[in-house]
């Protein structure tokens, strides 16, 4: 029997995957953004809608992001006691309701979801939960979804939609927020973004967890649905799924994982580097995040007066508990001198199969050379801080045969591969 692949075998590049999820959802995007830009457009005038705010971190007090994970089962039935901010996903919202919790957001970043996801028992105007959305999203939730919204604008320099189309056509939506790749990332950048700290992580797992005595990957979804002979809608319990074989991964926590959410998992590194949460991790026991404080759910609710700041880490050490993991996964960040009073930041991938110097120096060449774009710090400090934290780390995956690369096992690969001939562009 083949063994299960390690993690620090594993290598998901971000362009291939960013390239595949643009070729299963970008003509999708495209056309709800088109159909939406009137019914975004009267939303706004008449105040049912309006940018995504952007507060001070932690002026509004703490928030629960929810995940998908199997250890989210026990911290249900007490969300409802919960007196801060709740942040789901589409995928959350029945359940939640099931559980009496009905959540403050809802984020929206798929443009193949629907409302059939999202049955409840009443009327959505009859629960508080507002939505947090971009223009690419399905035209249901725009028109038919009652109550208020909140708009961003998606950003990705590749890409003429994000790019160029949404800033021209949306012109009145004055939020952005970097894509991310998956849900768990956004919705804690969107979290920072209004004001929410510290960002407590229930449900984001990552893996697969032996919980009630069996593996389980996802937690237990209720919705309200009505039986197909008698017609009549009563609540109906989904089982959670489990990792097939063939994708397991053994996660450096010890913990059953795949590609797709080790990739999840990457994203969210990206926004704790970059917006610096306080993120305290209440997904426990068994899951892929040993790099956050954590929190058992019972002190989550115990501690809602008294507080976290006890918990979090310094500024430092969460910069560099990110990079580490991202160094560890052959993304490095790049620091790039102040533009116009704000310093910028490349994240570079280092694939394997050369030397990671010869890989970051090429991008230098390439990228940063020709613009008389110069490091932070310079080039041999930035240079012997990633040779101090790959020390740290212990691993140099120079060796391109002890390398797996799993993108083969991601959903948007499977939909279809680039040919040479669309790589290449047409011919001059």
């Amino acid at each position: 029997m083949q063994s299960m692949p390690r993690e620090d075998q594993i290598s998901v590049s971000p362009g291939t995957y960013n390239e595949n999820t643009l070729l299963a959802i970008g003509e999708i995007e495209i056309k709800n953004s088109y159909y939406n830009h009137y019914g975004i457009w009267t939303r706004y005038q008449k105040k049912a809608a309006a940018d995504m705010p952007k507060r001070e971190p932690g002026s509004m007090g703490p928030a629960i992001v929810i995940g998908s994970g199997s250890t989210l089962d026990q911290a249900l039935p007490r969300l409802k006691d919960w007196e801060g901010a709740i942040f789901c996903s589409s995928s959350h919202l029945s359940t939640l309701i099931y559980h009496g919790c009905e959540p403050d957001y809802l984020l929206l970043l798929d443009p193949r979801c629907a409302l059939a996801e999202m049955p409840i028992d009443r009327p959505y105007n009859k629960i508080k939960t507002k939505l947090i959305l971009h223009p690419g999203v399905p035209t249901e939730f725009v028109y038919s979804y009652p109550n208020f919204q909140y708009y961003y604008r998606p950003m990705y320099p590749y890409h003429p939609l994000y790019w160029t189309m949404l800033p021209t056509g949306y012109d009145f939506i004055g939020a952005y927020m970097w894509l991310f790749a998956c849900h768990n990332a956004m919705v804690m950048a969107a979290a920072r973004m209004m004001g929410y700290d510290p960002i407590i992580m229930m449900g984001m797992d990552g893996a697969q967890i032996k919980t009630r005595g069996r593996p389980r990957y996802r937690f237990t979804k209720w919705s309200y649905e009505a039986n197909k002979k008698t017609k009549k809608k009563k609540w109906v319990k989904t089982q959670p799924s489990v990792i097939p074989v063939q994708q397991r991964i053994m996660s450096d926590s010890g913990a059953i994982s795949d590609a797709v959410q080790l990739y999840y998992k990457k994203s969210v590194m990206q926004v704790y580097w970059l917006d610096e949460p306080n993120l305290l991790n209440a997904s426990i026991p068994g899951g892929i995040w040993t790099e956050f404080p954590e929190i058992s759910v019972d002190d989550v609710f115990a501690r809602q007066k008294t507080g976290y700041k006890d918990l979090y880490q310094p500024l430092q050490e969460r910069q560099d508990v990110a990079e580490r993991y991202m160094i560890h996964r052959r993304s490095f960040i790049v620091p790039i001198e102040p533009e116009e009073g704000e310093a910028g930041v490349r994240f570079v991938e280092a694939p394997g199969g050369k030397p990671w110097r010869v890989e970051l120096e090429g991008f230098i060449r390439r990228e940063l050379d020709p613009f008389n774009i110069k490091l932070t710090g310079g080039k041999e400090a930035v240079f012997a801080r990633w040779e101090k934290l790959i020390g740290e780390i212990g691993i140099l995956w120079e060796d391109p045969e002890k390398i797996h690369y799993a993108i083969e096992n991601m959903p948007f690969y499977q939909k279809r591969r680039l040919t040479n001939a669309e790589r290449q562009g047409p011919k001059k």
